[in-house]
């Protein structure tokens, strides 16, 4: 039996992924272009990769010309998903006025201290677009108090009030994207993102939003599957690709954990 170039490849790069090493006949079978240290697919070893990994990781935090920061702006939340990682701890409790000015002020001054040229934020909850009123406070205290440093941020929400008309409001004060959720398709979606009204299915609310706000800026579709919920998927990535999705767009689909919970302090 021979192997099929495809097969022969296939084989070659398993045995990289193990940690060996490709003899000279080998290697022609490898693109070449994936080897190129410009690209970083294929590495010399994995003690190489670990190595190359570590010296990213702290150039990475040892660079100050980004401040990066994830603000959680409320724990409350207008969804009841079956496997929520948040439910011990979302008492409904939102972050106030002065809470708000004092985040905007440290990180704007935290900024200037280290010398960034720009502040990333991640934006999330609870749902966040609850109370759209303080991420534009937050948003704008920052701008405010350090209108040489570029802001940028995204969002973390269900999606069910990531409206066009919001999106298009926020772009300009540096709104670049966001990730919502999508269980599936009509089908599944609601069996675990299950809404605190009875009988309110946000399925067709929330894909209408990721459709329009991929027109206007990235977005990352997220899907959390079960086994009685995995047949939705394949669905809602056609449904997504025909109605105009943009290319550009990311997504994510991980196993649910029910069992997963949030740490509460003692």
């Amino acid at each position: 039996y021979q192997l099929s170039s495809a097969e022969a490849r296939l084989r070659e790069l398993r045995k990289l992924d193990d940690g060996g090493e490709l003899r000279p006949r080998e290697h022609e079978l490898i693109d070449p272009d994936l080897g190129d240290d410009s690209v970083g697919i294929l590495v010399e070893s994995r003690f190489a990769e670990e190595i190359a990994y570590r010296e990213w990781h702290e150039r990475s935090r040892a660079s100050t010309n980004e401040l990066s920061a994830i603000v959680s702006t409320t724990f409350a939340c207008n969804l009841a998903c079956t496997y929520c990682c948040q439910s011990d701890v979302l008492s409904g409790k939102t972050m106030s006025v002065e809470v708000c000015a004092a985040t905007a002020s440290w990180l704007a001054r935290r900024a200037r201290e280290i010398g960034a040229e720009r502040i990333d934020l991640h934006i999330l909850g609870g749902e966040p677009l609850l109370h759209p009123q303080r991420i534009e406070q937050l948003v704008g205290q920052i701008r405010s108090a350090a209108p040489e440093v570029k802001l940028t941020f995204g969002l973390i929400t269900n999606g069910v009030l990531l409206t066009r008309e919001l999106v298009e409001k926020w772009v300009p004060l540096g709104l670049t994207g966001g990730q919502v959720t999508l269980d599936g398709d009509e089908t599944t979606h609601s069996v675990t993102r299950r809404s605190r009204r009875p009988n309110e299915d946000h399925y067709s609310q929330i894909f209408a939003n990721v459709i329009a706000a991929s027109e206007l800026v990235d977005m990352t579709v997220r899907g959390n599957y079960q086994p009685d919920t995995a047949h939705g998927f394949l669905p809602l990535i056609g449904k997504l690709r025909a109605a105009g999705l943009r290319s550009s767009s990311r997504l994510r689909f991980f196993p649910a954990l029910a069992s997963l919970g949030a740490l509460v302090a003692g």
